[in-house]
């Protein structure tokens, strides 16, 4: 065991109730730290540490770890197989921080070809400076994983198997994956990059994901959930946090509030929700684009041959710019709705705008089934309907 002076954080009390670890600044346990407080790990007073490795047998097919107040690394090399495990805590005196660590175990079990580590922390309340419990595992890339992780980051790249994070309180980092990814997290981030087929759940953080080759599902909230480079299918749902979706190969659905949607290149199909919110939506290619929105703009750019868009109290602003448009049904309510169509086309026009005015570029238009439908309605604003100029 070790010890040193470290300036940092103000003295903290280590609460263990019942299930539920809270780490708490003193004097008691009403107030809570700040995230960054909970994983720079940065901590005053007396240190104690002790740290253990062992190799991880060769008919290992799964690991999982139940950690806390530290940091998950899995690194993936061929033919690696190791665990290793340091544990510190810091109190007023060396006798307090030194007894409390003993009390710190990290169990281990084995059943079949699954090894299970979980982190044994005394019942409090203690009175400690900080905890630190941090793992590296080094395995192979077709080892299963499973993590649960509080009060610190998770990271692992470059494996081929199934992966399951949980963490809470800190950031999850997970690259280069190729087999299926779950991942969750509360107060934190997530950032993934070049994976598999990947479903991932935040709440209170950002989520940054790029280049997924199967399909993406992520659901955030109050948080930033920004996707870039899906070759799948997209389901993506905010709750009060902007999402910006780019490059999806797939059919796209996506729904938000309170915020701002941003959509440009879909492939596929596209279903757009938002409300109290703006929806901006361009290089939608998909033969069919459903957008709904209520108290906030639409303003959109398709190729697709069957358009829906609906709102209420907001302005609409579409271009449609397939010839071949078979139908588009736009409408809003207490605002404008602006259309702009090929110059070549000759609709069939059915334009209502209530108490507003009708403005079009194109005379009367083509009645007869042969004919793209286009019906723009509003009530309390104006119908405008424009020519595409030609390059």
């Amino acid at each position: 065991m070790t010890n040193s002076n470290k300036p940092g954080m103000k003295r903290t009390v280590v609460c263990f109730l019942a299930s539920l670890t809270v780490l708490c600044l003193s004097p008691g346990c009403n107030k809570g730290p700040s995230l960054n407080q909970f994983t720079d790990f940065t901590f005053s007073g007396q240190q104690a540490t002790k740290s253990s490795s062992e190799t991880i047998g060769s008919s290992v097919r799964k690991v999982e770890i139940d950690n806390q107040f530290g940091s998950v690394e899995i690194v993936v090399a061929e033919g690696a197989r190791s665990m290793k495990w340091s544990c510190s805590c810091w109190a007023t005196t060396q006798q307090e921080a030194d007894s409390f660590l003993q009390q710190i175990q990290l169990k281990e079990f084995t059943s079949g070809i699954t090894q299970t580590w979980t982190l044994q922390a005394p019942r409090g309340p203690w009175s400690v400076d900080g905890i630190e419990s941090s793992l590296k595992l080094t395995l192979p890339p077709t080892i299963n994983v499973d993590v649960k992780n509080r009060f610190g980051n998770v990271t692992i790249a470059g494996s081929d198997a199934t992966i399951k994070l949980i963490n809470m309180y800190g950031d999850i980092t997970a690259k280069n994956l190729s087999g299926k990814c779950e991942l969750e997290n509360s107060f934190g981030a997530i950032n993934v990059e070049e994976v598999g087929e990947c479903r991932i759940k935040n709440n209170q953080g950002n989520t940054t994901v790029s280049d997924v080759t199967g399909m993406l599902d992520a659901t955030n909230s109050f948080g930033q959930l920004n996707v870039a480079g899906v070759e799948g299918a997209v389901m993506l749902e905010n709750n009060k946090g902007n999402i910006t979706a780019e490059n999806i190969a797939g059919k796209a659905t996506i729904k938000t509030g309170f915020a701002t949607l941003r959509v440009d290149g879909v492939t596929g199909d596209v279903n757009l929700t938002n409300s109290n919110g703006r929806i901006f939506a361009e290089n939608l290619m998909g033969s069919t684009a459903r957008i709904v929105n209520s108290f906030g703009p639409i303003e959109i750019e398709t190729s697709a041959t069957s358009v829906e868009c609906t709102n209420q109290n907001g302005k609409i602003e579409v271009e449609l710019t397939n010839p071949e448009l078979l139908n588009a049904t736009l409408s809003t309510k207490f605002n404008d709705l602006l259309v702009h169509l090929p110059s070549t086309m000759v609709p069939n026009l059915k334009l209502d705008a209530g108490a507003g005015k009708i403005t079009s570029e194109f005379e009367g238009g083509l009645a007869g089934s042969a004919a793209p439908v286009v019906e723009a309605t509003t009530e309390n604003g104006n119908v405008i309907v424009k020519r595409i100029p030609t390059e």
